[in-house]
């Protein structure tokens, strides 16, 4: 189970998949966005490597994977100005 947060295409998301896929060669990273802005639901071509809700999900190599900026809890989404 992965449940790092990170960012993807400037979305929060949480890694749900590393490893080989079908569709195409070499490592894959496949995440589960946070808006639904994704291209799946954790399957491609009828093959199921996670599972989220549909456009939510989306494969990316792993230089498309930023950590995600930690916040305190008690202070995230509140930026001083």
């Amino acid at each position: 189970g992965y449940a790092d947060q990170v960012q993807v295409v400037g979305y929060p998301a949480h890694v749900r998949y590393i490893g080989e896929a079908h569709f195409a060669p070499g490592e894959w990273i496949g995440v589960e966005l946070e808006p639904a802005v994704g291209k799946n639901d954790g399957s491609v071509m009828e093959h199921r490597y996670f599972t989220c809700a549909p456009k939510h999900g989306l494969f990316v190599r792993r230089a498309m994977v930023k950590s995600a900026p930690a916040a305190p809890a008690d202070t995230a989404g509140n930026q001083a100005s």
